[in-house]
Order: C-alpha cells, then sequence, then structure tokens
C-alpha cells in the first residue's frame, strides 16, 4: 500500500468524494462507522469512553465514533476543548447529530476542568493530519495532562500534535502519547520511526476506499503488505529441479565470528537455493560437517580468516557476516566488486569494509544489496539528525550508486535505485539480537539465486525474516529469542505466503 504525504491525503479525500459522486460528511461517516467496527471488536460492551474532540475534521470524526459507540450501547462523554478557530463544517454537522443523544458533552475552558475517569479509554480526536506547528499553550497543557494520566489512549488517523511526514521535535509536552492508533489508508511515515513512531504506539490500518492517482512527487513510499508480497513470490512449478534454484555462495566467517557465516548459510539453505556453498577459513571445517551436511564447502586455505577469491562462479553471492577486516579480505571483496557479473548481498564487516574503501562504491554492480544497520550507514553516507534526515540520505545513496539499501530496524526501509522506499511490516523486538543480521543475508541471497530481482529480493526477503520471527514467538518470547529460532521458521513462512 502507499503511504501518502499530508498534501497527497487531502487530494485522495478530494478525489474520492467527486469520483464517487458523495460528500465530505459521508466520507466521515463511513471512517468514523470504521473505527467503531475495529473498537466494537475489542472492547466490552460494558466500556467507558472519553472522546476529547477538536474543531476541525479530525473533530467531526470523533463526534461521529461518539455518537455511533452509544447507538451500540457503549458509555460515552465527549470533551470539546475551547479553542479559537473556525470549525470545520462537518464538525458542525456531527455536533448537532450528537445532540438528544444522551451522550455527555462538556466544553473544557482549562485543563483544571478536565476529569478522566480512570478506566475510561481516553479517544484522541483533537488535531489530525493537518497539524502545521508545534502546540502550545491550553492545547499543549491539555495535551500533558492526558499524557500525564494512566488511562488507555486510542488516537484518530494521527496522535494530536504528530506530523505524519515531517520532523517536529515531538516532546510529550505538545504530542499525544497514544498507546494504539487508528489510522486511514496507510500508516503515516512519522509511524515507521523510532523518534515519532513513540507517540503511536501499535497501530491498525483502516481501509477507506480512498482512490489514489498518479503522484508528481519524486518517489513514492510503501508500506510493504500481503497483496505486494503476493505479487512479488514466485511458486515453484512441480518439474523445477535445484539447477534451477540457482547455486549461492556465502563468504564469512573470521577466529571467534564463524558462527556468522553458518547461519548465513543455514538461511541460505531454508530459503530456497538450490545449492548452497559455504566459503570460510578453514579452521571452521568441524563444525560445519556436524551441524550442515546439506552445505557444499570451499576452505580457505587460511585458518583465521578469508583470503581467497571463489574459486568458480555462482549465481548469487552474500559476503560479510563475521568476515572481519583484514587487508586480504578486503582483496576479496575488491575483487568480487570488479568481477560484476552477479547479483551481491554485503552486510556487516563487508560494509565496514567498503566504509574504509568508499571510492568502491562507485565500481559497484547496478542493485547490488547492502545491508547495514543504523551505525554502519553512518560510516557508509553521513550522521543525520533524526529518521527523516536519514531517509533523504538513504534515498540520495542509493540513486546516487545505483545500489538497494537495506536500512535495518522495526521498520526497516529497503529504497531502491530510483529512489522508491518500501518499508517493512513484519517483525519484533526479538530481532534486537546478535545473528538476525546474518539470517537476513542468507535469506536475500538465497531469492537472488531464484532469479528474483535483487529488489524483489531485498522486500521479500526482509519481509520473510520478520514474519519468521514473528511466527517464533508461538514458542518462544522476544527476550529468548535467537537467531537460529528465526532460521527454523523461515519454512512456516514460504508456506504462508504460498497460500495467499
Amino acid at each position: 500500500m502507499q503511504i501518502l504525504s499530508a498534501s497527497q491525503l487531502k487530494q485522495a479525500d478530494s478525489v474520492t468524494i467527486q469520483k464517487r459522486n458523495i460528500l465530505s460528511i459521508d466520507l466521515m461517516e463511513f471512517a468514523a462507522q470504521k473505527c467503531c467496527d475495529w473498537i466494537i471488536e475489542n472492547f466490552k460492551p460494558n466500556q467507558h469512553f472519553t472522546i476529547i474532540c477538536g474543531i476541525g475534521n479530525n473533530g467531526g470524526d470523533g463526534l461521529a465514533i461518539a455518537r455511533i459507540l452509544n447507538q451500540n450501547g457503549f458509555k460515552v462523554k465527549v470533551l470539546l476543548p475551547n479553542f479559537d478557530g473556525k470549525k470545520a463544517n462537518d464538525f458542525l454537522i456531527n455536533f448537532e447529530k450528537l445532540k438528544n443523544t444522551g451522550v455527555v458533552l462538556e466544553e473544557i475552558k482549562n485543563t483544571s476542568e478536565i476529569y478522566l475517569q480512570p478506566n475510561s479509554i481516553v479517544i484522541d480526536a483533537i488535531f489530525g493530519i493537518g497539524i502545521k506547528k508545534n502546540l502550545e499553550g491550553f492545547l499543549a497543557d491539555l495535551v500533558l495532562k492526558i499524557n500525564e494520566s494512566q488511562n488507555y489512549v486510542i488516537a484518530i488517523d494521527v496522535p494530536s500534535g504528530l506530523h505524519p511526514d515531517k520532523w517536529m521535535e515531538n516532546t510529550l509536552n505538545n504530542t499525544i502519547k497514544a498507546d494504539f492508533t487508528l489510522t486511514f489508508h496507510a500508516p503515516k511515515l512519522s509511524f515507521l520511526f523510532p523518534e515519532t513512531g513513540f507517540f503511536v504506539g501499535n497501530f491498525q490500518v483502516l481501509d477507506i476506499g480512498l482512490i489514489i492517482e498518479e503522484s508528481n512527487e519524486n518517489h513514492q513510499y510503501y508500506f510493504v503488505d500481503e497483496q505486494l508480497i503476493s505479487n512479488i513470490y514466485k511458486k515453484r512449478p512441480k518439474f523445477s529441479h535445484k539447477g534451477l534454484s540457482g547455486h549461492s555462495l556465502i563468504i564469512g566467517g573470521s577466529k571467534g565470528k564463524f558462527g556468522a557465516a553458518l547461519m548465513a548459510a543455514a538461511a541460505c539453505l531454508k530459503s530456497g537455493s538450490g545449492l548452497t556453498t559455504i566459503q570460510i577459513p578453514s579452521s571452521a571445517y568441524p563444525s560445519l560437517v556436524v551441524n550442515f551436511p546439506e552445505l557444499m564447502v570451499e576452505l580457505d586455505s587460511n585458518e583465521n580468516y578469508i583470503t581467497e577469491h571463489p574459486k568458480k562462479h555462482y549465481s548469487s553471492y552474500g559476503f560479510g557476516p563475521g568476515i572481519g577486516l583484514e587487508q586480504e579480505t578486503a582483496n576479496v571483496l575488491k575483487f568480487l566488486i570488479h568481477d560484476k557479473k552477479f547479483p551481491l548481498v554485503i552486510d556487516a564487516d563487508g560494509l565496514n569494509i567498503l566504509s574504509e574503501n568508499k571510492t568502491w562504491l562507485n565500481f559497484l554492480y547496478p542493485h547490488t544489496i547492502l545491508t547495514p544497520h543504523l551505525k554502519e550507514f553512518e560510516k557508509l553516507a553521513q550522521k543525520s539528525n533524526n529518521s527523516f534526515e536519514r531517509l533523504n540520505l538513504q534515498i540520495e545513496f542509493s540513486k546516487k550508486y545505483k545500489v538497494i539499501t537495506v536500512l535495518k530496524g522495526a521498520h526497516t526501509s529497503i529504497v531502491g535505485t530510483d529512489g522508491n522506499v518500501f518499508f517493512n511490516s513484519t517483525g519484533n523486538a526479538g530481532l534486537a539480537k546478535g545473528g538476525s543480521g546474518d539470517v537476513l543475508t542468507g535469506i536475500i541471497t538465497a531469492l537472488n539465486a531464484q532469479n528474483y530481482h535483487p529488489q524483489q529480493s531485498a522486500i521479500l526477503g526482509v519481509y520473510i525474516h520478520g514474519l519468521a520471527a514473528d511466527m517464533a514467538l508461538e514458542n518462544c518470547s522476544i527476550e529468548s529469542m535467537l537467531a537460529s529460532d528465526v532460521i527454523n521458521n523461515i519454512g512456516k513462512t514460504f508456506k504462508y505466503i504460498n497460500s495467499l
């Protein structure tokens, strides 16, 4: 699904209203009903709600939600902060509809008048996507009062005070800290970064049937969903054989870090590569024989680190897990870069080698996949002040060097050579542990070997990686999850994707 900016969302609203021949109040009613459907499904009928409404369209949503919840037997109170500004027309319509329904309406002029019933769920419908600057004065006091309460908070579309796609120095003094956000069409860009996503909590995307027209913006943002994954995934034919699924080479490992390369190779095996070979320092051989009988092996003559070029050509290469920074190892990467005849994934110390030899970036084969975490990306590009700046750097970096950059995080961002950005929708904090990135390298390398376009390999690989972690939670906790748990669930993810 496409992630829209505030201006694009407003345009989509207008286009939808025009092409469906409906009024804006009709679209608002539909959005409110979608919110209520979710609330009715997730809360008991005796639950009390305190809905705080602004005077714009977000407040209109809140008033409509209050009316529908009241009709469905929920206890509802509406608080109307008294602040300057012209009331939106659809707000006024829903205000009139709410009169004489029995819903308690309280106008508040200062925060001392606000009483939040301890067990009441607060619904934040104060401000939506039209925010232009940080809240201050009475409105900031109102936000702080809500944030300091112990009440569970549900935000409608966006937490009040949070801009959907710009950095605004958000704090608990000027932005609602929601526990859950019900948002329309797609997550907003600000939901996907740690600094601003902090205010969003968990979120649910509600489809309100917006009609999206082609945008003139330079690049597009997408949230990876099942439909996109289903379109990418290739079902394996009945008469396929291992030769049709490619031969992958994982190059990695150094003294004390053999496990990283072994995990990458294991993930590659589990992800459909027809054949998988690992090139690893010779002293790691006993571990291979015992634990990975399916692997083919190229033993480096050096016992402790990689020194030799691959002995033959492969369909796909993964370079970097646990590989170290020795000069001879760096020369192997240099050889691979200049050979330029195959899909390549570079991770971990492979990225650190690149950051120390930045001129090599100019010679990378188009659509080479780089999989940095935050610090590795800063070494490759430069430091940034916030995630919005970092995303722009990532876009510029991918376009400049014609590479696919996979910046790992809670919503890993995959940027293609055209500057389009795909945010991942799977995964959990259990992946914040050593070895997770090595597993991802193996998955993507295997997909490259199976003739997926590298951008598809990156998008599908990151999705599989996260989904395997989500499935691993059936038998372990976030704290106890290991990279091997992720590997062991890769098969389940393919089975699920195959069913879509």
